[in-house]
């Protein structure tokens, strides 16, 4: 792309994403340049966990726009046979992304009844627009996928999504930083509340008493064999579940001054 349809492409582009309508749509994909960082097409809704690792490396971008019913590759208007439900995208991406990016995301419908474009006359298509919100990136995946890894963290090269590298991290830590947000800035509600959900995961309300026999049997061996054992140095002298069980009394304090409650020993 010459640097002349780069600049008219940027140009699209942007009036697209700050004025979406069917207008911009149409002048967008009039001159097909192409999928880019911030643009991508799909000529259907993808499976859940690819639109999630999409969403997510877009998110860590500078944010862009997933157009569906255009053919990637060919860049060809196709329109979509039918419209997805806004609110069930949200509830499939849940599951993969932080809500506090799930909340931002928005999908637009755009019928084309008539058009002085005969390509995209009686089409309908639809967009994702994901925002670009430096303060809280990385955006990190929330849950195993098919296409998806939990904890990940994905960004755009190119036309792909693909998980960061040191390089690509660095990028997204400084550019957080120049937003002038501490990285211990105050969590939203939701993101605290994810958090302790997953600590709490981490025990069980109830204690296998197979696992103290296993210990016993253990000793045994070692009494019968003369094999003796010996404190690890290195092993941490708060037990695994007792830092979990502190970490879940911390968050909830965390928790509750977020919501401006005071807390009170149980």
């Amino acid at each position: 792309m010459t640097k002349k349809k780069a600049k008219a492409f940027n140009e699209e582009f942007a009036r697209f994403f700050e004025n979406p309508s069917r207008e911009t749509l149409r002048d967008l994909l009039k001159e097909s340049h192409g999928e880019r960082n911030e643009l991508d097409f799909k000529v259907e809704w993808p499976e859940k966990s690819t639109l999630a690792r999409h969403v997510l490396a877009m998110a860590n971008s500078g944010g862009g726009c997933i157009v569906f019913g255009v053919e990637d590759g060919s860049n060809e208007p196709r329109g979509l046979p039918a419209l997805k439900d806004k609110a069930k995208v949200n509830q499939e991406l849940e599951r993969y992304l932080p809500p506090s990016l799930v909340e931002q995301l928005e999908v637009v419908n755009f019928p084309y009844t008539t058009s002085e474009c005969p390509k995209l006359q009686g089409k309908t298509f639809q967009v994702l627009f994901i925002p670009d919100d430096a303060a809280r990136i990385p955006f990190i995946a929330t849950a195993d996928g098919d296409k998806i890894r939990n904890a990940a963290i994905y960004v755009r090269k190119g036309t792909e999504s693909v998980e960061t590298d040191y390089e690509d991290l660095q990028r997204l830590i400084n550019r957080r930083l120049e937003t002038g947000l501490s990285s211990t800035a105050e969590l939203d509600i939701r993101d605290h509340m994810l958090q302790l959900r997953i600590l709490y995961q981490q025990l069980s309300p109830t204690r296998d008493r197979a696992a103290g026999i296993t210990l016993q049997i253990q000793g045994m061996a070692r009494s019968v064999l003369g094999m003796e054992s010996e404190p690890n140095p290195d092993y941490p002298p708060e037990g695994l579940d007792a830092f979990v069980a502190r970490a879940i009394e911390l968050k909830k304090r965390k928790v509750l001054e977020v919501l401006g409650v005071n807390y009170v020993d149980q």
